[in-house]
């Protein structure tokens, strides 16, 4: 299987109509990926594919969830590729910027991870730096609406967090993954002074839409 295979298989089988009340779309399940590259601890195949798939896991037969499992492991190692290379991290909704449902969807089927494994995102240890950096991606993601409301109205504000998220996106990466213990996380690009927060905290219970956009 090719990575355009995968893609493809992925969009296939999420699309499916038994899939689709409880499923993660297939925007959602890219952003939860990028969510489990990132996450501070490696995360089996088997238990990505029983979250992107929650309780529709059984309407696929063997054959489906193996082509499932394949699709969704080239497509997250293509992801750390991404994050450890050199080259621009291109998100898969920046190829129409006009398209705010494919945005939002990728953002919510990110935090939703985020807050499954809130133990691992929120460590004390990187708890102030993460909740700053992840802040752009948990407000667009609607996921803390009435917290976020005032946010999102802010067009300005928008347009800058959509240009830097592939940035903070590889400064999480950076902070679970290198950080150097004798020298602390790096620092985040939001500096110093910025209120701490904890999202997960009172959401610990809200799955937040599995990855499509609030209805």
């Amino acid at each position: 299987m090719t990575l355009e295979t995968a893609h493809q298989t992925l969009e296939d089988l999420l699309t499916l109509p038994e899939l689709e009340e409880d499923a993660l779309d297939y925007m959602g399940c890219l952003g939860a990926l990028a969510a489990f590259v990132i996450t501070p601890k490696e995360i089996d195949i088997k238990t990505i594919t029983e979250h992107v798939l929650d309780e529709t896991i059984d309407e696929l037969d063997e054959s489906q969830l193996n082509e499932l499992k394949e699709a969704l492991t080239l497509i997250e190692n293509d992801i750390l590729a991404q994050f450890e290379g050199e080259e621009d991290i291109v998100l898969p909704w920046m190829e129409d910027e006009d398209d705010e449902d494919a945005l939002i969807a990728w953002a919510a089927g990110f935090v939703e991870v985020v807050f499954e494994h809130e133990s691992l995102w929120l460590n004390p240890k990187f708890e102030e730096d993460a909740t700053q950096l992840m802040m752009p991606i948990i407000a667009i993601s609607g996921i803390l609406e009435e917290e976020t409301e005032d946010i999102m109205d802010n067009d300005e504000l928008l347009n800058q967090w959509l240009e830097e998220i592939p940035d903070l996106l590889v400064d999480l990466f950076l902070l679970f993954r290198v950080v150097d213990e004798k020298k602390g996380p790096p620092k985040s690009v939001y500096g110093a002074g910025k209120k701490k927060g904890n999202p997960g905290q009172n959401n610990k219970n809200k799955r937040g839409g599995r990855g499509k956009k609030s209805r």
